[in-house]
């Protein structure tokens, strides 16, 4: 199932849902939020014993998404219909597809651990499987968020009431294995937010490393006139 809001709260002790429900899928989160509550969930279930050693919960990978998706009908899709379907449902209400995963597609788009470009935007990240938000009609989507294939973008902050997730349970690292690159940190720096800042240290971003325009996280910082991350960066440097 995807992440409920039940679930969510339990772990993070907040709901920021536009649509309430215990059993609907929680929305209108972050991508940094959400990765937020699959590190704290790890962190309970294995002080708790309840995990095996080096496993860890995460979000899937788009390669993953793409494989259990395939063979999902949209006649199982929560999708939207005027006057009637106009919000979020309770997970699991349609039937799963041919792996047993329920709402892969339709209900809430599902964040991906990977960017959508790298290169061209490294804080924006990959979601799929459209929504309650999308038109189905007569066997088909008639937008194509529906299509198996679609990928849609959204930055790393962004919140909305048509994105949610679910948890990936596995040893395999994910790709917040992978620290952030010179250029995604000085990205980060100029959208002048500190939490996220801290947490590319947390990821094990470089204080010393230059970006390519040859600048270091704390000129950056200086350039773009981003004070209160300028005396961060000293204080950790």
């Amino acid at each position: 199932y995807e992440v409920t809001q039940e679930q969510f709260e339990i772990i993070m002790g907040m709901n920021a849902s536009k649509f309430k429900g215990d059993r609907k899928p929680v929305e209108t989160t972050t991508w940094d939020q959400d990765n937020t509550f699959l590190k704290k969930l790890t962190e309970v279930t294995k002080a708790r014993d309840l995990l095996p050693a080096g496993f860890e919960f995460r979000l899937p990978t788009n390669q993953e998404f793409s494989y259990y998706v395939d063979g999902a009908d949209l006649k199982d899709a929560v999708t939207y219909i005027p006057g009637k379907q106009e919000s979020t449902a309770v997970v699991g209400t349609r039937g799963p597809n041919e792996f047993g995963l329920f709402d892969t597609r339709g209900n809430v788009w599902e964040m991906c651990l990977d960017h959508f470009d790298k290169v061209q935007s490294p804080d924006h990240r990959v979601i799929r499987g459209g929504s309650w938000n999308d038109l189905y009609e007569s066997g088909k989507p008639l937008h194509p968020s529906l299509e198996v294939s679609f990928r849609a973008t959204m930055k790393n902050d962004w919140a909305q009431s048509f994105w949610g997730f679910r948890c990936v349970l596995t040893n395999k690292p994910g790709l917040l294995a992978q620290k952030p690159t010179p250029d995604e940190f000085s990205n980060r720096i100029r959208d002048g937010k500190l939490d996220s800042v801290r947490k590319s240290l947390d990821e094990g971003a470089s204080l010393e490393a230059k970006d390519k325009t040859g600048q270091t996280p704390l000129m950056t910082a200086i350039q773009w006139w981003r004070v209160d991350i300028a005396k961060f960066l000293i204080e950790q440097g």
